[in-house]
């Protein structure tokens, strides 16, 4: 989970897709969920920022349908600025 939160720091959303569980992208495929997660991280009128990822409790596994799975609680801090892209600015 670690590594999936470092890669959406430093915004390799493709290399984030590889931590997901495969089941998830029965429900959306893993390229559009993708380009998704670029479009959100990269639009041109907002800068986003994942700062201070901690993972803050971790539960015991759970055996579900023969796989293991736990409860994880984090947090972070999610910095968004909106850039006013309409605005024409001039020097003189």
């Amino acid at each position: 989970f670690t590594a999936y939160l470092n890669a959406l720091v430093n915004l390799e959303i493709d290399k984030s897709m590889d931590y997901i569980l495969p089941e998830f992208f029965d429900l959306i495929p893993k390229s559009q969920f993708a380009e998704i997660m670029k479009q959100a991280f990269n639009n041109p009128a907002m800068d986003v920022e994942i700062v201070n990822p901690k993972i803050l409790d971790i539960n015991d596994l759970q055996k579900i349908d023969n796989k293991y799975y736990s409860l994880l609680t984090y947090s972070n801090q999610m910095n968004i600025r909106f850039i006013d892209t309409h605005s024409k600015r001039f020097s003189c």
